[in-house]
């Protein structure tokens, strides 16, 4: 995962016909390639990308699924999802997709929490 600090707003283009709308001025927490991306769309100097490391002490922290790829991906990821669940049912698990992607899960019971990607930077040190 990377940060995405831009300084003025990104048109984030569109995907299938469909404008993804603009990304307004912040820090936010990106997928490693659509970090990229999304500086490549920025005016020049205005915006800054850095990794983001902040991986759990241990098994009993919050889990955040960080997902933009596309629907095949995530749905066959579910089944992990539902194992590892059984293995550790203490753990919050929090996944971060983009609206369209969250309808899948909405009515699963699968994750404790669903947030909007991109995700503010401060918003995943309360996940």
């Amino acid at each position: 995962m990377h940060i995405l600090t831009n300084t003025t707003p990104i048109d984030l283009g569109t995907v299938m016909g469909k404008p993804r709308g603009v990304l307004q001025p912040g820090r936010w927490l990106f997928h490693d390639r659509n970090a990229f991306q999304a500086a490549d769309r920025a005016e020049p100097g205005s915006v800054l990308v850095s990794p983001y490391i902040d991986a759990p002490d241990n098994m009993h922290s919050p889990l955040l699924i960080f997902y933009a790829g596309a629907f095949g991906d995530l749905l066959l990821l579910t089944p992990a999802i539902r194992a590892f669940l059984e293995k550790h049912p203490d753990i919050k698990v929090s996944l971060c997709t983009t609206k369209l992607r969250q309808q899948l899960f909405e009515k699963t019971n699968l994750f404790d929490e669903i947030v909007d990607y991109p995700m503010p930077v401060g918003r995943a040190s309360s996940i």
